[in-house]
């Protein structure tokens, strides 16, 4: 059984306008909203990276892995909004932190063009640990449709023992998004925009190498919550290296997260039970001669599918 902690939060706003002392005119109040979530639980998953030498991709030969990982999780994520009571903007809070300690082991294989250069990945155990910590800060306009605009801060890492084929990193990125806006009460926000990211990270390719671009972002989230008792959560995000690829070649990444919290209706301890179900996706790619890559010309991938959930208490 998956065991961890959850908490769901829904706030509601005031049963109406309140008089300010000695007047007759309606006293400011906030109506407040918090679709907010956090966990600790038990996570599985997959893991599946490449190394392809040679224009085209995988001429010179291609190296791939498999990795099986069980582990535990950390992670707090959702929506929160504050709307003053006739203000024409909606303050908006978009956090999402996870954690993941992990342990398995993978399996590497080559083609024969790898094999008779002698190219090899690694196979063993795998130990290490993957995360990130996002926030979002943003203003939209009030009503049922409208416009938003966010600010946006995060990082992303991973480093494991023997998944040599992506090449362990941690990236950093900033920057603004615009998009529209439907809400629904208490029950639905939904916010789908884009923007531009500048990045800023390292990783582990022949030796440990910069990473510095822009990148053009696509941002897609909806946080719902159909009734008192069940929150549902999407958040999707891809970005592209437009400028910049001598540091870091050029880099494609994506990542989604699917979650489900809902009430138990048990005597027990147990109030809350979460599901989790999240992707991760990269891709670099670098013309021969790059500075930081094989002279040959290289393309680095790196994908992970997990799984995990939770109970709170």
């Amino acid at each position: 059984m998956i065991v961890g902690l959850a908490a769901l939060l829904a706030l509601p706003a005031g049963a109406g306008p309140e008089l300010s002392p000695g007047t007759d005119e309606p006293a400011p109040r906030v109506s407040s909203i918090g679709r907010l979530h956090n966990y600790l639980g038990l996570v599985a998953g997959v893991g599946l990276t490449s190394r392809s030498r040679g224009e085209p991709a995988g001429a010179l030969g291609r190296l791939a892995a498999s990795t099986g990982l069980g582990g535990v999780q950390a992670r707090l994520a959702g929506y929160a909004e504050r709307h003053p009571a006739g203000a024409r903007v909606v303050r908006m809070t978009m956090p999402e932190l996870m954690l993941v300690l992990e342990l398995g082991g993978t399996a590497a294989r080559r083609d024969e063009m790898a094999a008779s250069q002698g190219l090899a990945g690694r196979s063993g155990v795998a130990a290490g640990a993957s995360g990130l910590a996002n926030i979002g800060l943003g203003f939209a306009s009030a009503g049922k449709v409208g416009v938003y605009a966010k600010i946006f801060v995060g990082q992303r890492f991973t480093a494991r023992s023997n998944t040599d084929l992506e090449g362990a990193y941690f990236v950093a990125s900033a920057g603004p998004s615009f998009g529209l806006r439907v809400a629904a009460a208490r029950r639905l926000t939904l916010l789908l925009g884009g923007g531009i990211d500048g990045v800023l990270g390292v990783q582990r390719l022949n030796t440990s190498r910069l990473i510095a671009q822009l990148a053009p972002i696509v941002d897609l989230a909806l946080y719902t919550q159909p009734r008192p008792d069940v929150y549902l959560g999407l958040v999707a995000r891809g970005d592209l290296g437009v400028l910049g690829e001598r540091y870091g070649g050029r880099r494609l990444h994506g990542r989604a997260a699917a979650e489900v919290v809902w009430k138990l209706d048990t005597a027990r301890r147990a109030k809350f039970a979460a599901l989790l179900i999240a992707y991760d996706g990269n891709r670099v790619d670098a013309s021969p001669n790059h500075p930081q890559f094989a002279a040959a010309g290289e393309r680095r991938s790196g994908h992970q599918l997990l799984v995990s959930g939770g109970l709170t208490f």
